[in-house]
């Protein structure tokens, strides 16, 4: 079960889930004193987050959060004022929500690894293997020291060469250790995998 926020993240001018993580905790509402409410069970964590990587830096794009007191909610996160939600449409990507915090200039101090994934692949998804990075077409790693990003790399051809391992009915697939291996070795950092989309 993927216990989390389905966290989008804006890269290269495109989008993509987060697929795995090293490191830090990429946020934890508590630390800011944030009193959230679950609307429902899909979105158990109270927020819904949209990163990006920009000028070198992880950034917060927005922050919807739900909450029974908004009156106790801090002014403000990273350097972004709080707002009440007005109008009718919260848009395409999110739900209802109470209020947020939009383009948050200072950067998000998160420590660690990211694994980025888009391109579903759907085909992938009725198989049942161990590492859900296996499920996007494009894969990249950034590693991030408070906040700025140190390292960036495209791991999408190792991704496609070990995912034909296992799609196209190769005589002998590789096991569940064999993947788990060959994972490891292909990124700098060792991650906690997410299901993704």
């Amino acid at each position: 079960m993927n216990t989390r926020p389905i966290d989008r993240f804006d890269y290269c001018e495109k989008q993509y889930f987060l697929a795995g993580i090293s490191g830090d905790i990429l946020f934890n509402p508590c630390l800011y004193g944030l009193k959230l409410t679950p609307p429902n069970s899909a979105c158990w964590h109270g927020y819904q987050a949209w990163y990006q990587v920009r000028d070198g830096a992880l950034r917060m794009k927005s922050l919807k959060v739900w909450s029974e007191e908004v009156e106790t909610l801090p002014l403000l996160l990273y350097g972004a004022p709080f707002h009440l939600r007005e109008g009718e449409d919260a848009g395409a990507l999110f739900a209802d929500f109470d209020g947020a915090y939009e383009d948050c200039p200072e950067p998000v101090p998160f420590t660690g690894g990211l694994l980025l994934g888009r391109g579903f692949v759907p085909e992938y998804a009725l198989i049942q293997r161990p590492s859900p990075v296996l499920k996007f077409r494009r894969i990249h790693e950034l590693i991030f020291r408070r906040g700025h990003l140190v390292k960036a790399q495209d791991c999408s051809h190792q991704i496609d060469e070990l995912r034909r391992r296992q799609v196209d009915l190769c005589p002998q697939p590789l096991s569940g250790r064999e993947i788990a291996n060959k994972l490891e070795a292909t990124f700098c950092l060792r991650y906690d995998l997410w299901k993704g989309p």
